[in-house]
């Protein structure tokens, strides 16, 4: 909401100079219809002031004869009369000048309104943002922890991974080593079948020995 312009007392002096020097009387919307803008409650209080120290001086009363007095008393009578009308018009003009002023605080309030409801939601906004920033917080600090397993689980499997390289690496000494040690298993199996061969003509020529033997006994 736009806030009124600064007004102040010198410009207000000067407008009430001016409208006198015009002939118009110097009221709250007077001087506001002049200004173009301005607070009412602090335009009434500086016309006001401006009215305090242009009041007419006081007249003071002396001891006067009975018929000068009765005159004067006539006389006082009439500008009464003739002045009634001016006051009525003042009157109507400061019922106007208070009207003005009740607008002027009920717009003020409602606007005071308006910032308490606005601070309202400010700091409700304040409320949830805090306690989004809680909860972020929360998650980072899980995702730092989350981030820090998964660092240690691949160092893990990086050690691994260079494991198996190295054994990948020994892959053909140990290929060399087998075919060595089959070709000795295949050489220890012919070996063996000769021997059982050999073993095999032993015994049959053994066998056919005792016969021969008992056939000449």
């Amino acid at each position: 909401m736009a806030r009124e312009p600064s007004i102040t007392r010198e410009q207000v002096f000067g407008v009430c100079d001016t409208l006198v020097a015009n002939k118009v009387r110097p009221t709250l919307r007077t001087v506001r219809d002049h200004l173009g803008a301005g607070s009412n409650l602090t335009i009434n209080r500086l016309v006001n002031e401006w009215k305090s120290e242009h009041a007419a001086p006081a007249v003071t009363a002396s001891s006067l004869p009975p018929a000068l007095q009765r005159g004067i008393a006539e006389f006082v009578a009439v500008e009464i009369a003739a002045a009634r009308a001016p006051l009525e018009t003042e009157i109507a003009e400061q019922q106007q000048t208070n009207h003005d002023l009740a607008a002027e605080i009920e717009r003020q309030t409602a606007e005071i309104e308006t910032l308490m409801g606005t601070v309202a939601t400010l700091t409700t906004a304040k409320s949830a943002a805090e306690a989004n920033i809680a909860m972020l917080s929360d998650a980072l600090a899980a995702e730092k922890e989350s981030v820090l397993r998964e660092r240690a689980a691949a160092e893990q499997a990086r050690v691994e991974l260079a494991k198996d390289k190295l054994r990948l690496e020994s892959m053909p000494d140990l290929k060399k080593e087998l075919e060595g040690l089959r070709a000795e298993l295949n050489q220890e199996r012919q070996q063996r079948i000769d021997a059982e061969r050999q073993l095999a003509v032993c015994e049959a020529l053994r066998a056919q020995s005792e016969a021969a033997g008992k056939a000449g006994d």
